[in-house]
């Protein structure tokens, strides 16, 4: 399993800077649990500062069906029907990192491209809030679930789609 994930990852090295490719969701390290390390995620954001919590939270964010035709499946999986498009989110408190990985087996369709470009979207404007919005002002970044809010808007510019204007 772990020369797999090497495999794909050195396949995702040589692609365009915004291709997707087919990524994998997770890495077994001699039987043990499931970890996103070293994977090479659709979408990312390295913050200064995670909590465990956080991926509690984006499960009932998710589980809330935050993203029009997308709907959770499992957990923190989420697939998008119309496209076919499949994604999981991920929470690494040990390297801050929070992100979003494309599950499709292979070359992505522009349909699939468009569909996680928006799952994407919602779940950064969603990190942005947890981590600096209005409802969080008052808590110290200290205690709060990701910091700080400007590791999003860093990250945002690398997905394939811009931001739709509301």
């Amino acid at each position: 399993m772990r020369h797999l994930a090497l495999f794909i990852g050195a396949a995702a090295a040589f692609a365009p800077p915004h291709a997707v490719v087919a990524r994998q969701a997770c890495v077994v390290h001699n039987g043990d649990e499931c970890t996103h390390e070293g994977v090479d995620a659709y979408a990312a954001v390295q913050f200064e500062s995670t909590k465990p919590s956080l991926r509690t939270f984006l499960k009932l964010w998710l589980m809330g069906g935050p993203v029009r035709g997308w709907r959770g499946v499992g957990e923190l999986k989420a697939v998008q029907d119309d496209s076919g498009a499949t994604a999981e989110i991920f929470v690494e408190p040990e390297t801050n990192r929070v992100g979003l990985i494309a599950d499709d087996g292979g070359g992505m369709e522009l349909g699939k491209t468009v569909q996680l470009s928006v799952l994407a979207h919602a779940l950064y404007d969603e990190l942005k809030d947890i981590a600096g919005g209005p409802e969080v002002a008052e808590v110290e970044p200290a205690n709060r679930l990701c910091y700080p809010p400007s590791a999003v808007d860093a990250t945002r510019e690398q997905l394939p789609l811009p931001q739709r204007p509301e």
